[in-house]
C-alpha cells in the first residue's frame, strides 16, 4: 500500500506501508518482506496518510524552497491511513 509519510522536519516521503505494530505503521522503499524486516522503519501511525499524488508534490515543492508555513498548511490537507488493519502485521 502506497502511504504519505511525515518525516523529522515535516518532510513528505512516499512510502510502501508493509507492516504494523502496536501504534506503528512500517515503511520501506523495497516491497521485499525480507528487507523491510531489516531496513524498515516504524512511523507513528498519526505520521502516515492516504498517497495523494497532487499533495505529495505540493509538500516535495514546499519542503526544496524550505517554505515551513506552506508545508505546515499543506500537511492539514493530508488524510490519515483510513484503514491501517489492512496494512499486515
Amino acid at each position: 500500500m502506497r502511504v504519505l509519510a511525515k518525516a523529522y522536519g515535516d518532510q513528505p516521503l512516499e512510502r510502501l506501508a508493509v507492516g504494523r505494530g502496536r501504534g506503528v505503521i512500517y515503511l520501506s522503499t523495497e516491497r521485499s518482506t525480507e528487507s523491510v524486516l531489516s531496513n524498515g522503519v516504524g512511523f507513528p501511525e498519526d505520521c502516515v496518510f492516504e498517497f495523494e499524488r497532487a499533495l505529495f508534490d505540493s509538500l516535495q515543492r514546499a519542503w526544496s524552497q524550505g517554505d515551513h508555513d506552506d508545508l505546515a498548511r499543506l500537511w492539514l490537507k493530508a488524510t490519515q491511513v483510513r484503514e491501517p488493519d489492512k496494512i499486515a502485521a
